[in-house]
């Protein structure tokens, strides 16, 4: 609690644990403290809930982060001293606010996984990721609070597992297929358990897959 906090543990004793560094939170300097402190809670308040709902199948070694390993993320971030001792966590999150310009023009927020796992030889998993958040964010709009915690489980959903970049690694493959539908092409994720909760919800038994979001590329 409070602004002098720059990294923050959070985890679950049967759940995944999250370690989130707050260092650059705010590097450019362009938003207030209220800002960063309810960006923060909000922080906290998602991971808090992802950490009880998932439970990693293995955990992993203590890594060291050190500037170089993190180029990938973005080049300048600055790390909590804690990051180079390495630290017991299954997923780092860099929180990072930037310009309209620089998350591009209407975007709220954004992320990605930026640091994987490799084991012998190939990636496994990703360790680390990003979210970048807009200056621009209105909290003084009603429902802000709970609205910005909606944004921000999509976005560390899409570091955790759900971005093109991380199908190739998927455990069960394939992950996805092309089909077309009414003369337009589509994508749908055909994995077992995908398949099996969309016909349920659909009440639908012949239902190959789900259509992926296709706009903006």
């Amino acid at each position: 609690s409070g602004l002098p906090r720059t990294s923050n543990l959070l985890s679950n004793s049967a759940g995944m644990r999250f370690y989130v560094d707050y260092t650059s939170i705010n590097k450019q300097k362009l938003v207030n403290n209220e800002y960063i402190e309810k960006l923060k809670q909000g922080i906290d308040d998602t991971v808090g809930l992802l950490s009880q709902l998932l439970k990693p199948t293995k955990t992993i070694p203590k890594i060291p982060f050190t500037k170089d390993n993190v180029q990938s993320c973005d080049k300048s971030l600055d790390l909590s001293p804690e990051l180079a001792q390495g630290v017991d966590a299954d997923m780092i999150i860099f929180p990072y606010v930037v310009t309209p310009q620089q998350i591009g023009q209407g975007v709220i927020a954004a992320a990605g996984a930026c640091l994987y796992l490799n084991e012998y030889g190939k990636l496994d998993r990703p360790i680390a990721g990003i979210v970048f958040l807009g200056s621009e964010y209105d909290f003084s709009k009603q429902n802000s609070d709970t609205y910005l915690k909606e944004i921000l489980r999509q976005e560390i959903t899409h570091i955790l597992v759900f971005s093109p970049n991380l199908f190739n690694i998927y455990k069960t493959q394939p992950v996805y297929k092309s089909i077309t539908w009414h003369e337009s092409k589509k994508v749908i994720l055909i994995t077992p358990k995908v398949v099996e909760a969309a016909k349920k919800h659909f009440n639908c038994s012949t239902l190959q897959g789900v259509e992926v979001e296709d706009q903006g590329g």
